[in-house]
């Protein structure tokens, strides 16, 4: 059973991983629509128009809103990693994209292909476990910014 919640903690790891560069893009993206639909809505003339803008505007603040938490929640947990080269790894490799290869670490060298894959696998299990309780709430705000 235990076995089977680590496997469960580790693939969710990953998942949030591969989501974090696409998320933070839409992050952006929001943030530009919602300021363009706050512009439109003050240079709006008629009344019906400056209300569209506004919905538009407030829908746009609530995804940005569940977008941003979402990626706290994942800088947290990788911010929480408690050794120090496994935290460089994960924050630059798996939420950054960055290869293995040129992962580079506070003296701006880089470690050995065999050093990075340990602390890679020390970092994401810290990662996993560290995220394992937000999954709940990162899911929740996967459906308020998905549904949009």
């Amino acid at each position: 059973m235990k076995q089977e919640t680590e496997e469960d903690m580790l693939d969710f790891a990953k998942e949030v991983c591969q989501k974090y560069s696409r998320v933070k893009m839409l992050a952006e993206e929001t943030q530009m629509q919602w300021r363009q639909d706050l512009e439109m809505a003050a240079d709006s003339k008629y009344p019906g128009e400056k209300e569209m803008y506004d919905r538009q505007a407030e829908e746009s603040l609530a995804r940005y809103t569940a977008l941003r938490e979402w990626l706290k929640l994942a800088d947290a947990a990788a911010f929480r990693i408690k050794d120090s080269k496994a935290q460089i790894v994960v924050r630059q490799h798996c939420l950054d994209r960055i290869p293995l290869k040129a992962v580079e670490f506070e003296n701006g060298k880089h470690m050995g292909k065999t050093a990075v894959f340990y602390h890679k696998k020390i970092g994401l299990q810290q990662f996993s476990e560290e995220l394992f309780s937000s999954k709940a709430q990162m899911r929740q705000l996967e459906k308020k910014f998905c549904k949009n």
